[in-house]
């Protein structure tokens, strides 16, 4: 529920900033991004490139689309004996350009975690545990 409220927040505050309207769903053979993520982005840079190939796959835009990052929250939990999980949200705006000069602005949450762990690869402990897009656009 805090996560659809979060969503509908930043619905609401970049529509009324930008004044931009939304698209129907394209599929997109591949999503081209363009200036991702904010330079001091919270999200660490192995969490950064699976969400790019997470988007890739479960999301439907048209191949001119813009990713941008607006803003990256941390929580952190303690598990004990030094042990750390950190448990990331992402708002994303994804900027669609048209023949006509107009945007249409989706707006993207994303929640992604990275446990604590001794294995050696980020695939095994970095995930995306969940994508959440206006008008249904991600799945």
């Amino acid at each position: 529920m805090k996560a659809q409220l979060n969503l509908m927040t930043l619905v609401a505050s970049v529509s009324m900033l930008v004044g931009a309207t939304f698209a129907s769903p394209i599929h997109a053979e591949t999503v081209q991004f363009g200036t991702f993520f904010l330079a001091d982005s919270e999200l660490p840079g192995e969490l950064q490139s699976q969400l790019r190939r997470e988007l890739d796959k479960r999301c439907r835009f048209d191949a001119n689309t813009r990713f941008e990052e607006v803003s990256t929250e941390v929580r952190v939990e303690r598990i004990d004996q030094g042990v750390i999980d950190h448990f990331y949200t992402t708002q994303l705006v994804a900027r669609e350009f048209n023949v006509n000069g107009t945007q249409n602005l989706t707006v993207i949450v994303v929640e992604s975690s990275w446990y604590a762990g001794s294995n050696p690869t980020p695939e095994a402990y970095a995930q995306i545990d969940r994508i959440d897009a206006a008008y249904g656009r991600c799945q």
